[in-house]
């Protein structure tokens, strides 16, 4: 008696509710909105949202070296020359210099004999972190991740690399934008980079700076189509929805098929990104001195 009162309770009305149950067939269909862009407008928001630069570990381990070597052996203290910070104190430190510091994390950049041949072969670059830190006007540096770059080579022909950039950092002191504006990233990367500057660069994941998020599938930079872009990279909108530009590997002219919502085609439209790229991975060929001495 109990059962069926309770089934009764819980079952559907005999009203107009039809509402679906458990045990009922009935789905409901999703709401798709429609796009708020045109192909194009689209496109433009792809250029202006990767106007602050691709997110690389250079930038970062050069800032947070530089943030450290204003430290002393009180505070932070411990290995702090070495790349490394371990505060203890709950409110953090403040050193002489006048910088703050609070957390913990440890970074490195440069060549290694990983095989113990008497020869460098692997650049590493890598800061792992969490906390923040301050300059003496009061400009917070907050660094929260994992990001790490390998490239198996020498000093003097450089070789292909992979690696990948974790977690959220700002400074508003930085002359670098992305680091400025303040950035999120999950990307993962490989590609190539020589003696001569030259290089190549493939992205999964994606990045937000300033609020505006981009993400990238198999998308790469002078690969097949030279200068121009390969793959998928999209943006998202205020609403939230996202817009994705699939690059036409026949043409290879920086244009190619824009989707909305991840099922839409809005058409044909052109978006130029590789300036963004440019000035990151020249930076980062720049930091593995290939060429120079070994």
């Amino acid at each position: 008696m109990w059962f069926s009162l309770l089934f009764a309770a819980c079952g559907p009305s005999s009203g107009t509710d039809s509402a679906p149950f458990f045990g009922s067939d009935e789905v409901s269909e999703p709401h798709h909105p429609d796009a708020a862009y045109t192909a194009d407008e689209a496109a433009q928001l792809l250029v202006d949202g990767v106007q602050y630069g691709y997110p690389m570990p250079g930038p970062l381990v050069n800032l947070w070296k530089e943030f450290l070597g204003n430290g002393d052996e009180t505070c932070p203290g411990g290995g702090y020359i070495g790349g490394g910070l371990s505060t203890t104190q709950v409110d953090g430190c403040v050193a002489d210099s006048g910088y703050w510091y609070n957390g913990v994390g440890g970074s490195g950049m440069g060549w290694t004999d990983e095989d113990w041949d008497g020869d460098q072969d692997t650049f590493f670059l890598n800061m792992k972190t969490d906390g923040a830190m301050a300059d003496p006007e009061g400009n917070v540096f907050s660094f929260g991740g994992d990001m790490k770059i390998e490239v198996t080579g020498t000093p003097m022909e450089g070789g292909p690399f992979e690696g990948y950039m974790l977690g959220s950092y700002a400074y508003a002191g930085s002359d670098v934008p992305w680091i400025r504006e303040g950035v999120s990233t999950a990307s993962y990367i490989d590609g190539t980079v020589d003696k001569t500057g030259a290089w190549t660069l493939n992205v999964d994941g994606g990045f937000s700076v300033a609020g505006v998020a981009v993400s990238m599938v198999n998308f790469g930079i002078h690969g097949v189509c030279g200068d121009a872009p390969t793959g998928t990279i999209g943006v998202r909108d205020a609403s939230g929805y996202w817009y994705d530009l699939t690059y036409d590997e026949t043409t290879c002219d920086s244009c190619g098929t824009v989707t909305f919502d991840h099922r839409e085609s809005l058409g044909h439209a052109c978006a130029n990104v590789t300036p963004a790229f440019v000035e990151s991975m020249s930076t980062f060929a720049a930091d593995l001195s290939i060429g120079g001495p070994g």
